[in-house]
């Protein structure tokens, strides 16, 4: 069977499917609603999703999130605090701030926001979908954060750098790698198929530690979870999943990064023509050389009328000089075309 690790991203909800325990092949997709991607790959035996699943009726801290804070310590990136349910209603109604602070106060304690966030409105999908489900429903889904999910595959220890810098990004990937060799090819296949602003790299990585981290059920086996086995008044499990090793052969990363940058992958020598082809990376599709950025990247800005400003913005590795380069190497490759026909 198969496993799944969701996050939502900036197209809605990136997701990676892990076959056969970890033995099999991988799939990625983006789906625009939660629903989409039950159904479409409903025959999965767990989806793990970085959402809280199970919502307190009042402002009281569900009991997982503070166990989790724990685990990761102070100045960790900690699982917020998911909104009661009478402060999710608020701020999905948008309503005006006097409104809110009178009917959310109430319940709450505290005024809440009177407009929802994507936060919020990630929440409430997922919520409703929940709701129109039993016990019995499959596959099953459940909650986990992806921060627990690097620290139990860390030997429960916390990450030393925070996931939105360099050195976090490249510590993950390693974590990732080491239990999980396929790392690499996953993490090439999501830069070269999306594109930044539909999916981060931190998407990419915390969806593999969900899917990593729900593999031992394909087995049949328990996975872990942070909980003190209270479950919301619709029946919801207030929890967060984790295991310390899924049970795969634990390996050393096959490419420890020395940098992460969009595109990913480390720096080769210094090139001398900006478009390289290499079958080790990205099965040999065209890139910027001394990246990982294929060139089909750049024909969809162009196709779309996008800035070149916004391509070197969301793919910083590649630089303006290469850029200039690659057009006129294009534009030198059109006018030999012509000329060729020209001369027929």
């Amino acid at each position: 069977m198969a496993v799944v690790g969701v996050d939502g991203c900036g197209a809605g909800w990136f997701a990676i499917r892990i076959e056969d325990g970890g033995a099999g092949p991988y799939e990625l997709g983006v789906f625009g609603e939660i629903a989409e991607l039950v159904d479409a790959w409903d025959d999965a035996a767990l989806i793990l999703i970085d959402v809280p699943i199970g919502l307190p009726d009042d402002g009281t801290p569900r009991a997982c999130d503070v166990e989790a804070r724990k685990k990761l310590g102070r100045g960790r990136r900690s699982p917020p605090a998911p909104p009661c349910r009478a402060a999710l209603d608020i701020r999905l109604r948008e309503l005006g701030p006097e409104e809110a602070s009178g009917a959310g106060r109430e319940r709450t304690g505290t005024r809440p926001a009177p407009r929802a966030s994507r936060s919020d409105r990630r929440i409430a999908e997922v919520d409703r979908l929940m709701r129109g489900r039993d016990a019995n429903s499959r596959p099953a889904i459940r909650e986990t954060h992806p921060e627990i999910c690097f620290w139990a595959l860390n030997g429960e220890r916390p990450a030393d750098h925070r996931k939105g810098c360099e050195a976090g990004r490249r510590e993950r990937f390693d974590i990732l790698s080491r239990h999980y060799p396929s790392t690499i090819n996953l993490y090439d296949e999501a830069r070269a198929r999306f594109r930044r602003r539909a999916v981060a790299d931190d998407d990419i990585l915390d969806a593999a530690a969900a899917a990593l981290t729900a593999v031992p059920a394909d087995r049949g086996a328990d996975l872990r979870a942070l909980s003190d086995g209270r479950a919301d008044a619709f029946g919801l499990p207030m929890e967060i999943v984790y295991t310390r090793d899924p049970a795969l052969p634990p390996k050393p990363s096959i490419h420890r990064l020395s940098r992460i940058v969009e595109g990913g992958g480390a720096e080769p020598p210094a090139p001398v023509t900006p478009i390289v082809r290499n079958f080790e990376i990205l099965g040999g599709a065209p890139v910027f050389a001394g990246t990982r950025v294929p060139v089909s990247i750049l024909t969809e800005y162009l196709e779309a009328g996008d800035p070149l400003a916004e391509f070197l913005a969301d793919y910083p590795s590649v630089s303006k000089d290469q850029l200039v380069e690659a057009l006129e190497l294009a534009r030198e490759i059109i006018d030999g075309v012509l000329d060729e026909a020209a001369a027929r």
